[in-house]
């Protein structure tokens, strides 16, 4: 059994929350903040929002986990997988 406990995305926000409510996640970050902003104003209740790259090295600190998996395409997602690899946490690729 898994659960999701926090999704990720550059600006899409709309996605994000779709996605957010369709697994049950509680925790989501934008790194754009316009579309954080955005997301913002149609945050369910319940849901917790974080926004900007300054804040992903704690949310992978604080995280609750036993796999991260980052998708983020390039030289982008080094640094998700640096924390992640640094904290000890299993990372599974999923990017080109």
């Amino acid at each position: 059994h898994y659960q999701i406990v926090l999704l990720s995305s550059n600006q899409n926000h709309k996605l994000l929350l779709e996605q957010a409510q369709e697994f049950a996640v509680e925790s989501i970050h934008l790194f754009d903040q316009a579309a954080a902003s955005a997301a913002m104003l149609k945050l369910p209740s319940g849901k917790h929002l974080h926004s900007g790259r300054s804040c992903i090295a704690n949310l992978i600190d604080e995280l609750h986990c036993d796999l991260v998996v980052n998708a983020i395409v390039g030289a982008a997602g080094l640094e998700v997988s640096y924390y992640t690899l640094n904290r000890g946490l299993n990372l599974a690729l999923a990017n080109k």
